[in-house]
Formats: structure tokens, sequence, C-alpha cells
């Protein structure tokens, strides 16, 4: 029994070791390509329980890396957004769309508390948060009842940066500029993060740093001044038509806000990779830590002596 729970113990750690190995994505830091190699990350619980269900929390992600050269150098960043979740909760028979937009610039910043159910009240003020919801579900749906809604990349075409908008008075200067959609790649849909109608139903899957929703590259912008930005995320469903008049009381809206930290990597003390070994690295110099070819051999090898005896 003892050794086949130190065998169970090597084999955890043999686990976590090969893990942590694989932790660096595939994507060089200021790249064109869509994907994000994060200096900084950060998230937030989302709890749209009419598309996302099971035992895994889903949750928003925003992370960015620097654009041509170091933190201390680089004059422009790279943001990426995606929502981490388990499983998906569509129904073909619902007929209903669902949106995802970002809205990030220079005048949304502020402390947010991790996993805070108020984060963005906490950023934008309560009125805020309250206005924009408002604004954006009348935006859709025009009227009260309608036979068709407006998709919110419709409604958010009718904004022009800089317009001056009454009923957002509560909020920070031009907050819907520099908005940013997720992108749907295989049918091309700019916002749409899920579409419940029959044989046409699909949800985005679930994202990640070398495969995120949505990428915006933000110019003159340093370092510093990136990690001062909340990423605001916005989710709205909407019925879709069928010939009966549809209630504004049956769009969905979710908000929710998350500021990025920095991701400290994990220094290795040693000068050069020894034999056997090989280097972990990103666009940014060493990242991460050297992978022993050598010593997971030898763990290996331990844990099959262990189990056999």
């Amino acid at each position: 029994m003892k050794a086949q729970s130190a065998a169970r113990v090597l084999a955890a750690a043999l686990w976590h070791f090969q893990l942590g190995a694989s932790q660096s994505t595939d994507c060089p830091a200021g790249s064109s390509d869509l994907c994000i190699d994060p200096v900084a990350i950060g998230e937030a619980r989302v709890d749209f329980l009419p598309l996302f269900s099971g035992a895994t929390i889903p949750r928003f992600h925003y992370a960015f890396e620097m654009v041509g050269g170091s933190q201390e150098r680089s004059m422009a960043t790279k943001a990426g957004f995606w929502i981490e979740y388990g499983s998906e909760n569509t129904d073909p028979s619902t007929m209903q769309e669902t949106y995802m937009v970002v809205l990030m610039n220079e005048n949304i910043v502020g402390n947010v508390s991790e996993n805070s159910a108020t984060a963005c009240e906490q950023v934008l003020g309560a009125r805020c948060t309250r206005e924009l919801e408002i604004y954006l579900v009348n935006q859709m749906a025009q009227e009260p009842r309608a036979l068709s809604f407006d998709s919110l990349p419709d409604a958010l075409s009718r904004y022009q940066s800089g317009d001056d908008i009454p009923e957002l008075s509560s909020c920070p200067k031009g907050v819907l500029d520099q908005h940013t959609f997720v992108s749907n790649s295989a049918g091309g849909e700019l916002g749409v993060l899920a579409r419940e109608d029959g044989d046409d139903t699909f949800v985005l899957p679930s994202g990640s740093p070398s495969s995120p929703w949505a990428v915006r590259t933000f110019e003159g912008v340093l370092y510093e001044q990136q990690l001062e930005r909340v990423a605001v995320m916005i989710i709205a469903q909407i019925p879709l038509p069928d010939g009966e008049e549809l209630s504004i009381n049956r769009v969905l809206f979710e908000m929710e806000c998350a500021k990025a930290s920095p991701v400290e990597p994990v220094e290795d003390s040693r000068p050069n990779p020894g034999p056997g070994e090989e280097e972990s690295k990103g666009a940014n110099g060493p990242k991460g830590h050297r992978v022993s070819t050598a010593l997971a051999g030898s763990l290996l090898a331990i844990i099959v002596t262990l189990s056999v005896n």
C-alpha cells in the first residue's frame, strides 16, 4: 500500500510538472495572429444561465500583450477577450440570438474587486450600469412590442465615436467608443456569440489565449496605461422573429467587468539549459520553466518500479 501511495504521489507530481510545461501559448508576442501571449490577464464570473450550464463556472477573460517591443519600450498593446466554459445549454426550439461586445477605452478605468458581483458598479457607477442596460436594450427593441428586434451590432452601428448620448449622462465620456465585438470565424458574423434557430444552432467554443473570441490593438498605449483599463463585457440576447409580436421583456442582458493583473514569470537562476533540457521561451524572453526530459523519464521509471513492487 505504501508503494502504491508513493506511486500515486509521484504520478501526480509528474502530471503537474508536464501541465506547467505546456502552459505557454503558441502565439509569438507582437504577432498579427488572432491570439494573445499574455503579459497580464484578468477574469470575471459569468452568470448567463440561459446559455451556459454545468459544474464549471463560465468566466470572462481579458488579457493583453505588448506590440513591437518590451514592456518598457512598446507603444501599443494587443488585447484579447473570451469566455471559458464547461458546457453550453442551447435549445434549437427557443428561436433566439445572443451577442457579445466588450467596451474598453482610456476613460474606463478604476479598481475592480476580483470576482465581485458589483465590479462594473465599482468602475462605472451604479447609475451608469443601469443606463447602459436600458439604452442598449431600447436600441435593440426600438418599441416595447415589435415583430422583430435589431441585433446588438446593428444597434451600436448607429453610434458614432464622440456622440453625446443624454441617456448615458452618468457614464464616463465616450463609454461606447472603441467597442469590440466577438467574431464567429466560421460564419463571419460579427458579434454573434450564439444562435438557437432550428438547424442553424451554434455557440462559440470555449476560448483561450490561443483562441480568443475578439482581439483589438490599442495604438499609443503604454504597459502601465493598459493595466489601468477595465474591460466591460456585455452579453445581450433577443428573441428571433416568429410571426408574433415580441416583448421587450424577453431581451436578456448581462454586464461583467475585468481588470488585468501582471503575469509573473517563474524565474530560473541557471544561465543555460543543461543536457537533456529544453528551455520554454516566449517572444519577450525566457518565461515559465525548463522542461527536463531526463527528469520526466526518471519519475516515470520510479512510478513503474513502485507500482510493480
